[in-house]
């Protein structure tokens, strides 16, 4: 995978994509998306060849694809012709009371090939511990919609889920030489 669109993109950090994917990739090219003012401000300023930022609807997938498009004049930008990965984060799914329609049309618009990640996790077992967890997010101005298993597995219809399938991100691919360390929204 040579390009990525990061939807919910947050603050620019050290382990950002862009510096993930050219490890393996030097000229993987990435764009980053939030609908946040102050956060798109923030990176655009840190803005590093190939990794760009702008401000666009993230509930939108017409706005998305517009905003992937116009990055095609700027060094590069991302090709709609190629693969894109996709990359849900930073809770932008999550703000979302149905996320389908925006991962379905953002899939049918991208040729084959595409990878769709996000970090969303399956409800808590225990209600109390959900209602607790959201409760929490809520007193931070944040939303919360924990998902069970199934609602994730019909979020990625018409996608093929490789193994392991839908796993909390320490069981993806394990590195077994160091002992994970899990969190969740429970925590």
């Amino acid at each position: 995978m040579e390009q990525f669109v990061v939807i919910g993109c947050g603050y620019p950090r050290p382990d950002d994509i862009h510096h993930l994917a050219r490890r393996t990739c030097p000229g993987a090219a990435v764009v980053y998306l939030d609908d946040g003012l102050i956060v798109s401000a923030h990176a655009r300023a840190l803005t590093e060849p190939q990794a760009l930022y702008h401000r666009t609807d993230l509930a939108d997938p017409a706005a998305i694809l517009s905003a992937i498009e116009g990055t095609r004049a700027r060094l590069g930008g991302i090709d709609t012709t190629r693969p894109v990965g996709l990359v849900f984060g930073q809770m932008s799914l999550e703000q979302l009371t149905d996320p389908a329609p925006l991962v379905g049309g953002l899939v049918a618009a991208l040729p084959a090939g595409h990878l769709v990640i996000t970090h969303l996790g399956p409800t808590p077992t225990d209600p109390d511990t959900a209602t607790a967890a959201a409760t929490v997010y809520a007193k931070h101005r944040l939303r919360l919609r924990p998902r069970t298993h199934d609602q994730l597995t019909t979020l990625l219809t018409g996608l093929e889920v490789t193994e392991p399938g839908i796993v909390p991100a320490t069981e993806w691919r394990p590195d077994t030489t160091h002992p994970p360390v899990t969190a969740s929204a429970a925590c």
